[in-house]
C-alpha cells in the first residue's frame, strides 16, 4: 500500500506487515498489529486505538480518526478527511495526496499525525 502526495508522487510505502517505507523502500518504522508505532530502531513513538485515537509516546491523545474519514486534533477540531476511495484532504477539502489501499487510521498517521 502507497502514500502519495497531491501530486502523484509516491512518498512512501506501508508493507501488509505493518512496516513504514520512504520513497525510497527503507525501512523508517513500523505499525504493530496491536497499533504500536514503532520508529527504524524498534522503540515504541506512539499507538493507534482501535477507535481510531492516536497517542504519542507518552499515551496522550494528539487525534482521531473517526468513522467516517474525519481526522480531528487533539482539541476535537476538524483538520482532514481521509476518503473512502483513499484520497487524503486537508481542512479546506483541497486533495493533499492519496493512501489507496491504506487503512484511514494509517492514512491519517502517515499524513496528519506523524
Amino acid at each position: 500500500m502507497s502514500y502519495r502526495d497531491e501530486y502523484g508522487r509516491e512518498k512512501g510505502t506501508v508493507d501488509s506487515d505493518g512496516t513504514i517505507r520512504d520513497e525510497y523502500g527503507r525501512s523508517i518504522g513500523k505499525i504493530d498489529r496491536d497499533g504500536t508505532i514503532r520508529d527504524e530502531y524498534g522503540r515504541s513513538t506512539g499507538n493507534i486505538d482501535r477507535d481510531g485515537t492516536y497517542r504519542n509516546e507518552y499515551g496522550q491523545s494528539k487525534g482521531k480518526v473517526d468513522s467516517d474519514g474525519t481526522v480531528r486534533d487533539e482539541y476535537g477540531r476538524s483538520i482532514g478527511k481521509i476518503d473512502d476511495d483513499g484520497t487524503v484532504r486537508d481542512e479546506y477539502g483541497r486533495s493533499i495526496g492519496s493512501a489507496s489501499g491504506m487503512s484511514k487510521d494509517k492514512a491519517a498517521y502517515e499524513f496528519f499525525f506523524k
